[in-house]
C-alpha cells in the first residue's frame, strides 16, 4: 500500500517544513513593522531652550585725572633795539630805534632842503652809501649823512642858437658860416673841425661823402680844411639856416643856385680868394686838390670888403631847434652805432659814458683835428632818411639829395636813440625834428652830428 494513501498512526494533516518557515518570516516580518511603527511615533522629548547670554555689566568709568595746573610762561627778552641818527652838515636832524636785525628802509621826509641844493644819498659808516627807498638789516647802532648837491641857479641868459650853450651875449640874430669840408680819405685829418656847432655828411659823386660844417663863432678856429667845392643840396640846407656859405669850386647846378643869390657866399677857386692858402705839406702829401685852406683870421677884412653881404638873420627867423639838458627818456641802447652812409662808406658812433659824447669814427680811425690831434666830439647825432640818387646823363656822377618834404630818422644822445620825423616845408626854413606823437625833438646841450643816408640802401645799427 502506498503512503499516500495510507497516513502514519496518530497524525491528522500531513507536516510541511517549508509552510513553517514562511509562517515564522512572516511573523518576524510583522513584528519588525510593527516595532517601526512603534519607534516612528514614539514621542521624542522636547529640546531644552538654551539659556540666555549673560550679559556683562559695564565698568564703572575710573575717574578723570586732575589737570596739572599749566607753568606760568616766562616773561619774554626785551628786544634789542638800535639807534638810527641822521645828519645833515653837523646838525641832527632825525633819530629812531629799530629792533636788532630788523630792516630800516631810508627816507628823507624828515629833511628840509636848503636852497640850491639837492639831495643826493645817505652815506653811512665804511662810505656805505644808499638811497631813499633802499633797506638795511639793523645790527648796531648806525649814523647817516645826508649828501648834497650844489645845484647852480637857472640859466636864463643867451645860449648859442645852434648848441643851447650859454654865451656872453645874445648872437640868434647873426648868421652861421657854412663851410664846405674835404673828407676823402687822403685829406683827413682835417683842420678846424672841432670848432664847428653842426657837422653835416652825405653822400657826393661816386659814393664818396663830403661835410658842411656850421660855424656861429667861425673865430674859434684859426684855420679851416680843406676846403672843397659846392653841391646844389649843400647850398639848399644852408639856406635854410641863412647861413653864409664858404667853399672852393662846385658843380654847375651849384653856380646856378649861388649866382641867383639865395645865399651869400664866398668862393676860393672862381672869387676872391683872399682868405684863402695852399698848404704846402698837404699839397706834397695829400695832393693839390686837397690842399686848400681857410684863414678865419682874414673873413673880417674881406667883410668889409664886400660889405653888401649881410650876416643878420631876416627878421623872425629861428633854427627849429629845441635843447634841454634833461638826459633822453628812452630804454633803446645806441652805445656803439654804424651808420651806412653808401656802398663804400660806413661811419661809427661810440659813446663815451664819461664825458657823455660820442666819439666819430671813419675810415676805421677816430675824427680828430690836425691842429691839436684832438678828438672830435658830439653831444648829439641825427640820422636822416631820404632820396639820394644818381642825375640821369650826368657824365661826373653827381647825385641828387632831396632835403625838402618828410622822412624818418633818429635822434642819438645819452647813449640811446629814440625814432624821429623830419620834415622841411621848403627851402627857406630849416629841418624840423619830431617825435611820433608830434613833439618837438630836444637835443642835448652841445654839438650835433647829422648823417643824411639813402633810404634805399642807407642802414643804422644800434648796440
Amino acid at each position: 500500500m502506498s503512503q499516500g494513501k495510507h497516513a502514519k498512526k496518530g497524525g491528522g494533516l500531513p507536516f510541511d517544513p517549508k509552510i513553517l518557515i514562511i509562517s515564522i518570516l512572516v511573523v518576524l516580518a510583522i513584528a519588525a513593522a510593527v516595532a517601526a511603527v512603534v519607534i516612528v511615533f514614539k514621542p521624542q522629548p522636547a529640546e531644552k531652550p538654551e539659556p540666555a547670554p549673560q550679559v556683562e555689566p559695564e565698568p564703572e568709568p575710573e575717574p578723570e585725572p586732575e589737570p596739572e595746573p599749566e607753568p606760568e610762561p616766562e616773561p619774554e627778552p626785551e628786544p634789542t633795539m638800535w639807534k638810527l641818527t641822521f645828519i645833515s652838515g653837523e646838525e641832527t636832524v632825525f633819530e629812531t630805534e629799530v629792533e636788532d636785525n630788523t630792516e630800516y628802509t631810508f627816507d628823507n621826509s624828515f629833511l628840509e632842503i636848503p636852497e640850491n641844493k639837492e639831495f643826493i644819498e645817505w652815506k653811512g659808516e665804511n662810505d656805505t652809501h644808499f638811497i631813499v627807498g633802499q633797506a638795511v638789516t639793523v645790527t648796531s647802532d648806525m649814523q647817516f649823512e645826508a649828501l648834497w648837491n650844489e645845484l647852480k641857479p637857472a640859466y636864463t641868459g643867451p645860449r648859442n642858437p645852434l648848441t643851447g650853450e650859454p654865451v656872453s651875449e645874445d648872437i640868434s640874430a647873426q648868421k652861421p658860416y657854412a663851410v664846405m669840408i674835404n673828407n676823402i680819405r687822403v685829406a683827413t685829418p682835417q683842420a678846424g673841425i672841432r670848432g664847428a656847432d653842426i657837422l653835416i655828411e652825405t653822400q657826393v659823386e661816386g659814393g664818396y661823402t663830403r661835410f658842411m660844417a656850421l660855424y656861429t663863432d667861425i673865430h674859434s678856429v684859426d684855420v679851416i680844411g680843406s676846403v672843397r667845392s659846392a653841391r646844389p643840396y649843400y647850398i639848399d640846407i644852408a639856406r635854410g639856416y641863412e647861413a653864409f656859405y664858404i667853399h672852393a669850386g662846385g658843380s654847375e647846378d651849384a653856380y646856378s643856385l649861388l649866382r641867383s643869390g639865395v645865399v651869400p657866399y664866398m668862393d676860393g677857386v672862381n672869387g676872391d680868394a683872399m682868405c684863402y692858402y695852399r698848404d704846402s705839406w698837404r699839397r706834397q702829401n695829400m695832393g693839390f686838390e686837397h690842399s686848400l685852406m681857410l684863414d678865419t683870421t682874414l673873413i673880417p677884412a674881406y667883410l668889409e670888403k664886400h660889405s653888401t653881404i649881410s650876416l643878420t638873420h631876416s627878421d623872425g627867423f629861428s633854427t627849429g631847434l629845441h635843447f634841454s639838458e634833461d638826459p633822453l627818456d628812452s630804454e633803446k641802447s645806441a652805445k656803439n652805432v654804424e651808420i651806412k652812409l653808401s656802398e663804400s662808406k660806413t661811419n661809427k658812433l661810440v659813446y663815451d659814458e664819461e664825458a657823455g659824447n660820442y666819439l666819430l669814427y671813419q675810415y676805421s680811425t677816430a675824427l680828430t683835428d690836425s691842429a691839436d690831434g684832438s678828438r672830435v666830439r658830439f653831444e648829439n647825432a641825427v640820422v636822416l632818411y631820404t632820396a639820394i640818387s644818381n642825375i640821369k646823363g650826368d657824365s661826373l656822377g653827381h647825385v641828387s639829395v632831396k632835403t625838402t618834404g618828410t622822412g624818418n630818422g633818429y635822434i642819438i644822445r645819452d647813449g640811446v636813440y629814440l625814432p624821429i620825423e623830419w620834415s622841411r616845408e621848403s627851402s627857406t626854413v630849416p629841418f624840423s625834428f619830431k617825435y611820433a606823437d608830434g613833439t618837438d625833438v630836444t637835443l642835448g646841450v652841445g654839438k650835433t652830428y647829422i648823417a643824411i643816408i639813402p633810404t634805399a640802401n642807407g642802414k643804422v645799427t644800434f648796440e
